[in-house]
């Protein structure tokens, strides 16, 4: 509400009305297309937050590291660019390739850690002998699941945010969030 504040605040600086342009309404008429890609959006923001807060409660639940999770959401940049090539024709270039090659690799080191270690798995069966709740799939699904929500909601801004449709990207994050 703040933020909304000192925007009409600089509006009526700038033009002389006190009002944020939320981009809903462009000269006098309700724009049904952004009025529903503002709600897409806003709902793919709640399904980011509950994705990855769902995420970690399995991985939590699972007895498993979550930094294996939070690696597997690394490779969002690489859906990203890839989405982008397939969306909006931009090339990937060969530091996209070395950079998910780079990934894959630490995410495999990262969860085969009880392979190359055994003594890690002696540790932990020491320490804990209660099994886990939940399977290590479901965690590991979701950690595949929200980098695919990830890119969906970062292809929605960058939809949002071009000329003919006209959000500001400051508008669209912070009244996502209201």
């Amino acid at each position: 509400m703040i933020f909304n504040l000192i925007e009409a605040y600089r509006n009526k600086q700038e033009v002389g009305i006190f009002w944020n342009n939320q981009n809903l309404i462009v000269y006098g008429k309700l724009r049904w297309r952004n009025v529903f890609g503002f709600i897409g959006f806003c709902g793919l923001y709640f399904i980011v937050q509950n994705g990855v807060l769902l995420t970690i409660y399995f991985a939590v639940e699972a007895d498993l590291n979550a930094g294996v999770i939070t690696t597997i959401w690394s490779v969002t940049p690489f859906f990203c660019a890839f989405a982008d090539y397939l969306l909006f024709n931009e090339r990937l270039r060969i530091h996209h390739f070395i950079g998910i090659s780079c990934i894959v690799l630490c995410t495999l080191l990262l969860s085969l850690i009880k392979v190359i270690d055994p003594e890690i798995v002696l540790e932990a069966i020491a320490l804990d002998s209660a099994p886990s709740l939940i399977p290590t799939y479901i965690p590991v699904l979701m950690g595949i699941f929200v980098p695919v929500v990830f890119t969906i909601w970062g292809m929605t801004i960058k939809h949002l945010t071009q000329e003919r449709i006209g959000f500001k990207p400051s508008n669209l994050g912070f009244n996502s969030c209201l």
